[in-house]
């Protein structure tokens, strides 16, 4: 697989998890699938090292992923629509919490 590709399958599974986690915190099954999704991306990311250029693109994709995911269900799940602010920037500390723990710099 490319490594374009790559980082836009990570940024999907991680934004997803973030969204997740940003969302239903407590909720063991929210938990148990952001854990799936980001243990898949992990997996990605220990299979090569990244430049800073393709760290930054795997934040921007997350990042869009997070807030669309977040956009998408706040009303459904009956969040005020004045939170969403809120839960991206969890989602956003998610994302580059996994960022720097998982995807090894280029020297």
């Amino acid at each position: 697989m490319s490594k374009k590709r790559e980082i836009r399958e990570m940024a999907n599974l991680v934004g997803n998890s973030a969204a997740h986690i940003a969302l239903l915190p407590d909720s063991e099954f929210a938990f148990k699938e952001a854990t799936t999704y980001t243990e898949d991306a992990t997996e990605t990311a220990s299979s090569r090292t990244w430049s800073v250029s393709d760290i930054e693109e795997f934040r921007e994709i997350a990042l869009k992923r997070a807030s669309s995911e977040i956009k998408e269900r706040v009303g459904r799940y009956g969040f005020p629509k004045n939170k969403v602010e809120e839960f991206i920037s969890r989602a956003e500390r998610y994302i580059s919490l996994f960022a720097e723990s998982h995807l090894e710099k280029k020297e």
